[in-house]
């Protein structure tokens, strides 16, 4: 009976917690877009608006000017989005500060709402997410389902956006929580429910959902879109690099942190004075190139102002995320691939020209944030288009093979690798390595003054059985360390010598601060009993054992395997 009491409680608790996020993720993730659009559109801000003949250039500058001035000071030179979500996730046990990301939530605001060339996913992901771990370290759930609560605001924020729930909860498994785990389904699966029937559709579905297929694609077409494929890759890679080597000059300038995105600003601007298409998320450009209202040289000429508006404003802290760019992006350059194909090859041409244009957003989109599958069933939910979706999962399987040779598995994982996370050796690594040290020391290690006689020091050793001690002055700091065998050498000769003069200076010795992970290769050839562990000043802190490195290895190991397959 108690074991079905157990069940039940612990059922409805995991319905309530996913429920609980999934309605405020939901909400506010319309809410967000929606403002967005509200503002443009009283800011006059985007294509319909933008004309350089007009008074409105000089009334753009001020908006861009003020906004990213605005976006600034808000930043104080860092810009939150995934990267910051998944070291969160991974390296702070889910808990991010609801003020930072609440700040982060309101530049990104600020910045689209003012043309910014970036994207609004992005800054969802961690919107939801910042949502998810405040409300799981609320007094009912206690902080203990942290890392749940995050995937659960990231899957019903991917799910409200796209109105594809089922992309959402591949979303928080594929790109967040780096492995399928059970226990977190459920709450993530019914967060991403609850955001789809509670938000609405941010992207432009209907669009998509114009496009007409055939019944069956003949072969020469998935000929053709696997050399897209290809092709989507290789641009994904050129346009990732950009925006490195944009935040690369960003990062190497004199320019104040605040001031940045005031220098993307004036260069977005004269971007748009010739290409008003620029400003924003893009959604308007993509409809158009969707429907076919751009000729070919426009699409070019869109395709490369957009680029370089989105690494300069990327680049330079004028926040926003990458995905939608990227979808934008891939549509032009898909669209610019048919246009080519007609004309040179038309035999391969033998599907709608729209199918090469999606198939290029989702290879492009996919190879950029590293999320294949979630690419593929997003356009399968937008649509219900069986065969668009198979021709969608040719172009994206051959531009992420490429992309992951070329640049890596995506952006956001390289700009983790440079802050010393590295998924590439699995999960357990990286929790390992941002596991300390200091929860694992043992204080059961003998330790003794520097003037202890050796004779007096040899006796306590025999005391405690102990074959080494530890060497710690009366103001805490770490000496050294002594060895029983050094001392039966010595005692008979000058048993009132002090133990200090026989001490080990350059004896293995650990930082409070070292990681789990850096710790067992440390130790590898390490003979001894254990390893003293001091803090920055050299304070002696207590000794680590190798079995508690060990322990810690298990006790990770045993806790994803949990997470895994939803034991205890």
């Amino acid at each position: 009976m108690s074991t079905a009491r157990s069940l039940i409680r612990s059922v409805i608790v995991l319905a309530l917690f996913g429920t609980a996020i999934g309605l405020v993720a939901g909400f506010l993730s319309n809410l967000f877009v929606t403002g967005i659009e509200l503002l443009n559109e009283w800011l006059r801000i985007g294509p319909p608006h933008a004309d350089a003949e007009s008074g409105n250039a000089w009334h753009l500058l001020e908006i861009l000017l003020v906004g990213s001035l605005v976006v600034g000071v808000l930043q104080r030179g860092r810009s939150v989005g995934p990267v910051e979500t998944i070291e969160a996730t991974h390296c702070n046990a889910g808990r991010i500060d609801g003020l930072v990301g609440l700040r982060g939530t309101l530049a990104n605001f600020i910045a689209l709402g003012s043309g910014a060339s970036a994207g609004q996913y992005g800054p969802l992901v961690h919107f939801g997410a910042t949502l998810g771990s405040v409300i799981a370290h609320t007094r009912p759930f206690g902080g203990q389902m942290a890392r749940i609560g995050v995937g659960c605001g990231v899957s019903a924020a991917i799910a409200a956006a796209f109105s594809a729930p089922i992309a959402g909860v591949i979303f928080a498994h594929e790109i967040l929580l780096r492995h399928y785990s059970l226990r977190a389904f459920a709450p993530i699966t019914v967060a991403a429910v609850t955001g789809h029937l509670f938000g609405s559709s941010l992207f432009d579905a209907e669009t998509l959902r114009m496009i007409q297929t055939t019944d069956t694609l003949p072969p020469l077409s998935y000929v053709a879109l696997a050399v897209l494929g290809v092709l989507s890759a290789l641009f994904a890679k050129y346009f990732m690099h950009l925006v490195d080597f944009s935040e690369g000059i960003a990062v190497r300038s004199i320019i104040p942190g605040w001031l940045k995105p005031v220098c993307a600003a004036l260069i977005l601007w004269l971007i748009a004075l010739g290409v008003p298409e620029v400003l924003g998320t893009g959604l308007w450009a993509l409809r158009q190139t969707l429907l076919g209202e751009l000729d070919a040289a426009g699409m070019a000429l869109v395709l490369v102002a957009k680029t370089l508006a989105t690494a300069v404003c990327l680049g330079f802290g004028f926040a926003g995320g990458i995905l939608s760019p990227a979808l934008l992006l891939g549509t032009l350059f898909g669209s610019l691939f048919a246009v080519l194909l007609s004309l040179s090859v038309p035999a391969l041409l033998a599907a709608s020209p729209q199918v090469f244009a999606v198939g290029a957003m989702a290879a492009v989109a996919s190879a950029v944030i590293g999320a294949p599958l979630t690419a593929i069933l997003i356009v399968f939910e937008l649509t219900h288009d069986y065969e668009l979706t198979i021709a969608v999962m040719i172009t994206v399987v051959f531009a992420n093979l490429v992309s992951y040779r070329l640049y890596g598995r995506s952006f956001y994982d390289l700009r983790l690798q440079s802050r010393g996370i590295d998924f590439s050796m699995g999960v357990e690594r990286v929790r390992l390595q941002h596991e300390p040290i200091r929860d694992y020391l043992s204080d059961s290690v003998l330790t003794l003054p520097p003037d202890a006689s050796l004779l007096r020091a040899r006796d306590r050793m025999l005391g405690h059985n102990a074959s080494e001690a530890h060497i710690v002055n009366r103001d805490g700091a770490y000496l050294g360390v002594v060895h029983l065998r050094d001392l039966e050498l010595n005692v008979a000769q000058s048993p009132t010598d002090p133990v200090l003069a026989h001490v080990i200076e350059n004896h293995l010795t650990l930082r409070s601060a070292t990681s789990i992970w850096e710790a067992m290769h440390t130790l590898e050839n390490f003979h001894g009993e254990s390893a003293p562990v001091v803090d920055e000043q050299g304070a002696y802190l207590g000794a680590l054992y190798e079995a508690a490195v060990i322990h810690a290895y298990l006790h990770t190991l045993e806790e994803l395997r949990k997470e895994e397959h939803a034991i205890g």
